[in-house]
């Protein structure tokens, strides 16, 4: 029987102890009601990756306020029913034996709610580059406001009982649009130099800290490389990765791409680039880092670990595939997985569906 000695082994961080080192990274499903509820079917997508043998699952993007929100499907963290819902998804996740997380983010320009009366916001008037709507600059007492509400939802998940949350630093979001010089062309303290386009980021760590105190895991994804010309470089990201370790940030989540270099971002990963992102940013910041990227079974996954190139592995549409894609490679049934035809539909929002499908699974 194959062992996976690595992959299957505890780790700890930040005092949080992890069963093993695979990780269902945060993908956005849909799974809401109209009303902006959690539906029944995010609480049974969790619960099923944790009963396959995930070791921490994370739920993807969750808004931090109504303007953040990415698509009118987003969960929204300043909604006391969503945090409730999010609280049994949360229950599910730790009733199978594993740890729950939540990815908290704002989506500043890529925004495709198309709510009347919330402008589209970034740190400058600079268009998406597939969405082309001219965003509003935001004001230095606005972007001061969206810091705190980054603050007051990592208090209110930690309260809903979650493990651990991570920040969405990554994929042209609304704070890598501040880290990067292709959307961020401010002429104030949080424009110009990296170290100024990084002080969004900074002050969010910093203040959801003072709120949830110093026991409690901070985690964040972030581009190892946008894969775009000026845009985030590696050399960028070790900079970024350092300046959260000393804010006491534990463990990154290291990605790469951003909108319209897509083609670029799927090519790196799937010629494994994105295992040299996380080994060098894990070489810089010094702290446990996720390595992803079309990671599909546990043998490769396995080896990248016992290369020290990351200390967890995060298995995204495999998972999704297929939920006892753990248990049978632990079985040594490996004939019997379903595998991911890495057709793009349980990215919904680009595929047209409603929520997350999968042709391979089926509904979830």
């Amino acid at each position: 029987m194959p062992k996976f000695e690595r992959l299957m082994s505890q780790i700890t961080i930040d005092g949080l102890t992890i069963p093993n080192r695979i990780v269902f990274p945060a993908i956005h499903t849909g799974y809401t009601e109209p009303d902006g509820r959690i539906s029944p079917k995010m609480k049974h997508f969790h619960s099923e990756l944790a009963r396959g043998g995930v070791g921490l699952s994370i739920v993807g993007f969750t808004a931090v306020s109504a303007q953040g929100k990415f698509c009118p499907e987003t969960p929204c963290l300043d909604d006391d029913r969503v945090v409730e819902g999010l609280a049994e998804v949360f229950r599910a996740i730790h009733d199978h034996g594993s740890v729950a997380a939540v990815q908290i983010a704002y989506a500043g320009r890529q925004n495709r709610t198309g709510l009347e009366g919330m402008p589209i916001v970034a740190p400058s008037p600079i268009p998406c580059p597939d969405l082309k709507i001219v965003p509003r600059a935001l004001s230095v007492d606005e972007i001061e406001a969206i810091e705190n509400q980054f603050a007051e939802a990592t208090a209110r998940v930690r309260d809903a009982g979650v493990d651990m949350v991570q920040i969405h630093g990554a994929h042209g979001y609304l704070i890598h649009q501040f880290l990067s010089p292709l959307s961020n062309q401010r002429t104030d303290i949080y424009g110009g130099s990296l170290e100024n386009r990084m002080l969004f980021l900074l002050n969010i760590v910093r203040k959801s800290r003072q709120r949830v105190g110093p026991d409690f895991p901070l985690s964040c994804r972030i581009n190892g490389q946008d894969y775009q010309e000026g845009g985030l470089t590696l050399d960028d990201a070790r900079q970024i990765a350092r300046a959260l370790a000393k804010e006491g940030i534990q463990f990154l989540d290291v990605s790469g791409g951003v909108r319209g270099a897509e083609r670029v971002r799927d090519e790196a990963m799937a010629t494994g680039d994105f295992r040299r992102l996380a080994r060098s940013v894990r070489e810089a910041a010094g702290v446990p880092v996720s390595c992803v990227g079309m990671i599909t079974d546990l043998r490769t996954a396995e080896e990248i670990l016992q290369e020290n190139t990351s200390d967890m592995i995060a298995i995204g549409r495999a998972l999704i595939a297929d939920p006892r894609l753990i248990k049978k490679s632990l079985r040594g049934e490996f004939d019997a997985i379903n595998p991911c035809n890495k057709c793009n539909t349980c990215y919904y929002w680009i595929s047209g569906q409603p929520h997350l499908t999968c042709p391979v699974y089926g509904e979830w």
